[in-house]
């Protein structure tokens, strides 16, 4: 028997039962405020008392729709996640060529990944993911696999186009250009607390468009 796979993506956590439009918007409230909290003190320092007390609802109902303070805290992340990356979903990955749209996404992307708000979030995020692994997972997910992703959609968009060789590896060439570009801004903002300026992210950006066109383009030798 394998062991499974700690990147592997994971279903969105879902409330139990049949949820109304007034039960919505109550969990979208939730939500916001426990996100807020867990931003600001971190996991271990947030009850579920405080969150209803400044949210509304219940304690039941957490409960009822996410079984624990744990299963509630994977949403928590998994929305965190989907509103960091909502930009990405609707982005034109078309005009301009590949290096049009590849500038596109690598600055949608980027601009994401250096709000406080998300750095403070990677930091929450890493502090508690070796406790409670099933939240690392639901952040790749939501995070890391997701943003791959919109590299596949542009690299696909742009075959059909005729922009890039018709037999490009869609999925390796994603992951290659999105840990070239995810990875080194990881790694400098919550990891050593840098704080990259605009020439910073141009610079990468430009890398990042060389080597691209290096690779894709359909005449690259």
């Amino acid at each position: 028997m394998t062991a499974p796979d700690p990147t592997a993506a994971m279903p969105a956590a879902s409330p139990r039962g049949r949820v109304t439009r007034r039960g919505r918007d109550r969990g979208e409230q939730l939500l916001r405020v426990a996100a807020d909290l867990f931003l600001a003190r971190g996991y271990d320092n947030v009850t579920l008392d405080e969150i209803v007390a400044l949210a509304g609802g219940s304690k039941t109902n957490i409960y009822r729709y996410y079984g624990n303070k744990q299963g509630f805290f994977r949403h928590v992340v998994e929305y965190l996640c989907d509103g960091f990356l909502a930009p990405l979903l609707s982005l034109d990955v078309e005009t301009g060529g590949l290096e049009g749209a590849l500038r596109r996404l690598a600055r949608t992307l980027v601009a994401a990944m250096l709000q406080p708000r998300q750095v403070a979030f990677y930091r929450m995020v890493v502090a508690t993911s070796a406790r409670l692994p099933e939240v690392g997972r639901a952040w790749f997910a939501h995070g890391p696999a997701a943003s791959r992703a919109a590299f596949a959609r542009l690299l696909r968009a742009q075959i059909a186009l005729g922009g890039i060789d018709a037999g490009t590896r869609v999925d390796e060439v994603a992951a290659q250009l999105h840990g070239a570009l995810v990875y080194d801004f990881f790694t400098r903002t919550v990891m050593l607390g840098a704080h990259p300026d605009n020439a910073d992210v141009e610079a990468a950006i430009d890398a990042l468009v060389r080597s691209a066109k290096r690779w894709l383009s359909p005449d690259a030798q």
